[in-house]
């Protein structure tokens, strides 16, 4: 993998890698929740491309929903962090606590998402973005491997052939961060 990282992943790629199904990836891009950013379904035939930070954030509602969290709530989640900090998940802690979803961006500082937002409460359960992106290349590199075994002729259980990969050298698309 020496210098080459994947610049975009294939609808199938992605719910591979974060977790989901089809159904689940195509509903939350119709509906505007995660709209694939590299590349839109434009009509029949066409194919959406999704990038690294897409594949994070599809890994982090999949996290909240198996915690307990409803998929409207989600949606408010991710519009009060957008609106109340104006910045990305990565880097803090989201906080479950009861029906409360809070962002914790420092050792002092924990923002309400959901009932109040910017307010403080006790938190019960934690969702460390940095292990959820740590699972996310995980998975990645799990998943190239199959897929760089069946370019090399080497036959999977199912007998597919290896999806297609862009590739590219773009930092913020790659494995570390």
């Amino acid at each position: 993998m020496s210098g080459n990282v994947v610049a975009s992943y294939s609808s199938k790629q992605t719910q591979q890698i974060a977790g989901i199904t089809y159904r689940q990836l195509d509903y939350w891009a119709r509906t505007g929740l995660v709209q694939p950013s590299v590349a839109s379904a434009t009509g029949s035939g066409s194919r959406r491309a999704y990038s690294y930070s897409d594949l994070l954030k599809l890994r982090i509602i999949k996290d909240l929903l198996d915690n307990g969290v409803g998929l409207p709530q989600i949606r408010e989640v991710f519009r009060n962090h957008r609106d109340i900090l104006g910045e990305d998940l990565v880097g803090g802690r989201l906080v479950i606590s009861g029906s409360e979803v809070l962002f914790m961006t420092g050792p002092d500082e924990l923002v309400a998402l959901l009932q109040r937002p910017g307010q403080q409460a006790l938190a019960l359960i934690m969702l460390e973005v940095a292990g959820i992106k740590e699972q996310l290349n995980g998975a990645i590199v799990s998943e190239l491997g199959r897929w760089r075994s069946e370019e090399l002729g080497e036959a999977s259980e199912e007998g597919r052939t290896a999806p297609d990969a862009v590739r590219a050298s773009a930092p913020e698309a790659g494995y570390g961060g």
